[in-house]
């Protein structure tokens, strides 16, 4: 089986008219990306793992769970862990914000008008 392709030679051409302007197409303006802040990336799984150590901490006082790695000083209380985790979680949050990443905006099309409200109840 012989398979043959055939190309037009060249562009096509375009008629000019003397003396008109070249037409050149307009840009179109990208929408910017959203920022994003590799920081608060890491610091949510942070909050995550802490708050797992502090509920383990919370276990073990409990009984329900084996004994905690650190059986002294101030890492050894639940209250740090929870504290922390909120404090890695907030600082997160506040980076995101400010790297103007929205993860909970919705797109302009679904948005609704301020002066018109969804119809509640029936």
């Amino acid at each position: 089986m012989i398979v043959r392709l055939r190309f037009k030679s060249g562009a096509p051409k375009r008629s000019v008219i003397p003396g008109a302007p070249e037409q050149r197409p307009v840009p179109v303006p990208r929408p910017a990306a959203p920022r994003s802040s590799g920081p608060a990336a890491v610091l949510t799984p942070a909050a995550a793992l802490a708050l797992a150590v502090a509920a383990w901490r919370i276990g073990a006082d409990l009984g329900l769970a084996h004994e905690f790695f650190v059986t002294d000083g101030i890492l050894s209380r639940w209250q740090v862990w929870l504290g922390g985790a909120v404090l890695l979680q907030v600082t997160a949050f506040l980076l995101n914000r400010r790297a103007g990443a929205r993860p909970g905006l919705l797109p302009p099309a679904t948005q609704l008008h301020p002066d018109r409200h969804p119809r509640r109840g029936l």
